[in-house]
């Protein structure tokens, strides 16, 4: 099967949005650290070249990578009232995010 370019564009797109989401979250909500901010979107932005290039082990890596992020939001969903939005869309953007990275390794063998 060829690679679809629509998974490529969708796993870069989601990826960058996730890692704005990070950034913005930790900045704006009350009580949260900038530093989290930065620290959490600094590996997604990191990915974000060999995303957007379609290196095969880039997408590897940030498959594993994306169930720390799923698994950090939902607790904080779960544990932290004021930040249950952001969390949630951070949830909704690794579920994403996994899916296009997934579908990419998939159609590019």
């Amino acid at each position: 099967m060829s690679p679809n370019p629509g998974w490529q564009r969708a796993a870069g797109a989601l990826s960058a949005s996730l890692a704005a989401v990070m950034a913005a979250w930790h900045w704006l909500v009350p009580g949260a650290s900038w530093i989290i901010g930065v620290i959490t979107a600094a590996p997604l932005l990191i990915a974000l070249p060999g995303l957007v290039s379609g290196r095969r082990y880039t997408y590897q890596w940030v498959s594993l990578a994306l169930a720390v992020y799923a698994g950090y939001a939902v607790t904080e969903a779960v544990a932290n009232p004021a930040a249950r939005i952001w969390a949630s869309v951070a949830v909704l953007l690794a579920c994403l995010t996994f899916i296009a990275v997934v579908a990419r390794i998939r159609y590019s063998r």
